[in-house]
């Protein structure tokens, strides 16, 4: 199997101290790389002399040192190139972006500009159908292209022409503009307005369906991404604080976010600490502490505590909307196969050049000969891969999954080996409470769990809810108590009875619970099973005893086993 991997290499041949190597990277180092890289070489001690050759991307190598395996001198060059990956990827995107048809960017037209267009060229085209004057028919010479219906139409076909033209200037090769452009003008050339108009009308149409297609992307794409806040709390002074719209929001402004609310910017926490869901950048959906001193981004979620962030980047600076920029542009970064199947239909453009002459010679009929520049044969190619990866990147936007490019589905394609994230990727996301251990003989399971519930009620945090649920389920009424104290990254406490007899009850991690002087001695043997399990244990105490250990962990999907299996098959 052809291996495409640039660092790649293989011995071309191999003479006693003396090599030659082949590698695709050589072919993208350049001139000022290469005498880098040959330097680099004859510092080896054991190198006497080094020759790189771009044209056939191979080094020829003498060396002294006869003792030396292949294996030696290819782990040698591959290093070498290692150290200069990012610069040779560099060049390879630029060289095999030289070699592509320059095609129009239509996702910088919003359907609004095309649909006010495709209007423009129904009018004109209705008018030279029923209304043109016959003394502006027979208008010649120079005349002939200076009335207004001529200019009007010449004007309406500018982007067309200029990128038609463009690409055989600057790429040396048509283009479908350029196919259209010739039948354009041809058309005029002819004194057909009519049909020239008609072929642009049939392409504005064509070009607001394709437009249409990307702002559903864009739209799919917003929604999964929105920062969701069009009002945010922004502080006016120490003790004032004022609601104010998002808009509203410039740098090093000072804005406050609280449990369950969204962060609208991005910038650093300089007061309080929370937990903070970052799922919607990172992936990851357990949520993280942070605290003074550390960025947050727009887009996350505050699941427990309060902080002041000073921001950084707002509007369309924000990390989020840099995201959404990236793929909304995905059509730029075009699969290897998008490409090839662009620059192969480009090629078929010059037969329809050819089909027209050989009709004109056979017939002498310029409208016959016109007829066959209308026809793309090249159109289906170019666009059946372009649908079809637009079509992609849109149905995975709908499911919650970002592809920056057409080119990342191919090299999905080419994968071997696939790396999943467990956490609310191969589990539910949804942690449950597994096991359940009491060490106090005097309260029962469900008043043990009932205490817990009292101290997690108010929270937020997926373990809290997993030990609600559970409540729940149980159908456990939780007992009256006192306001929650949350001790970010630690866990919680509340205070349940009245007056003299009211007794502290703390839910959170050992550390915790050793921080409170709690006497962890009893919970020994029930912690070991936990952790066999690889479950996460949340200790519960009463004043200062441990009276039990909950066991939360994720479950997996349902069928999580069933698709990894299926992805073994492929």
């Amino acid at each position: 199997m052809k291996n495409d991997n640039l660092l790649a290499c293989e011995i071309v041949h191999r003479l006693r101290g003396r090599i030659r190597i082949k590698s695709k990277a050589f072919k993208y180092i350049g001139n000022s790389l290469k005498s880098e890289i040959e330097k680099q070489l004859l510092q080896v001690r054991y190198i006497e002399n080094v020759e790189i050759s771009l044209i056939t991307g191979t080094i020829l190598i003498y060396f002294e040192d006869v003792s030396l395996s292949d294996q030696n001198l290819i782990s040698l060059i591959q290093n070498t190139l290692n150290s200069h990956i990012f610069e040779i990827c560099k060049n390879e995107k630029i060289e095999k972006s030289s070699k592509y048809v320059i095609e129009r960017k239509l996702q910088e037209e919003s359907p609004k500009e095309i649909m006010k267009k495709i209007l423009t060229t129904a009018g004109l085209l209705g008018y030279n159908l029923f209304f043109k004057s016959k003394n502006t028919a027979a208008l010649t010479g120079i005349r002939r292209f200076l009335n207004y219906n001529t200019l009007s139409t010449l004007a309406l076909a500018m982007p067309v022409l200029k990128n038609g033209i463009n690409s055989l200037v600057k790429n040396k090769r048509p283009n479908a503009d350029t196919l259209s452009s010739s039948a354009i003008i041809s058309s005029i050339l002819l004194g057909k307005e009519s049909a020239a108009l008609t072929i642009m009308f049939l392409e504005e149409v064509s070009e607001l369906l394709t437009v249409y297609t990307m702002e559903k992307t864009r739209g799919a794409i917003k929604d999964m991404l929105s920062v969701g806040e069009n009002y945010v709390w922004k502080e006016i002074s120490e003790d004032n604080v004022k609601r104010v719209p998002i808009e509203e929001i410039q740098k090093d402004d000072i804005i406050v976010v609280q449990t369950g609310e969204k962060i609208s910017v991005d910038g650093k926490i300089i007061r309080g600490e929370a937990l903070i869901d970052q799922s919607s950048i990172t992936g990851e959906y357990m949520p993280i502490k942070k605290s003074i001193g550390e960025d947050v981004y727009a887009g996350t979620i505050v699941k427990n505590g309060n902080i002041s962030i000073i921001a950084e980047k707002v509007g369309d600076d924000r990390t989020v909307s840099r995201i959404i920029k990236l793929v909304e542009d995905a059509n730029s970064n075009k699969a290897d196969i998008q490409n090839y199947a662009d620059t192969f239909s480009a090629q078929l453009i010059p037969l329809n050049f050819i089909l027209a002459g050989i009709v004109y010679a056979s017939t002498r009929n310029i409208t016959k000969a016109m007829s066959m520049l209308v026809i793309d044969y090249s159109c289906g190619i170019r666009l059946s891969t372009a649908v079809a990866f637009s079509a992609a990147i849109n149905t995975a936007a709908k499911n919650g999954i970002l592809v920056k490019g057409s080119n990342f589905i191919e090299e999905l394609s080419k994968a071997e080996t696939v790396i999943f994230d467990k956490t609310g990727t191969i589990t539910e996301g949804k942690p449950k409470v597994q096991s359940i251990e009491v060490f106090d003989n005097s309260i029962s399971e469900n008043e043990m769990i009932g205490l817990a519930g009292a101290a997690e009620e108010q929270s937020s945090h997926p373990l809290a809810i997993a030990i609600m649920s559970e409540i729940k389920d149980r159908g456990i009424e939780i007992p009256k108590h006192n306001k929650i104290k949350t001790v970010v990254s630690r866990g919680v406490e509340t205070k349940v009875g009245k007056g003299k007899e009211a007794k502290t009850i703390r839910v959170g991690s050992k550390k915790y619970m050793l921080e409170n002087n709690i006497d962890l001695t009893l919970a020994t043997e029930a912690e070991r099973g936990i952790i066999s399990r690889s479950e996460i244990g949340l200790y519960v105490a009463q004043d200062e005893k441990i009276i039990g250990l909950i066991g939360v962990s994720d479950p997996p999907r349902e069928n999580i086993k069933k698709a990894i299996n299926r992805l073994r098959n492929y």
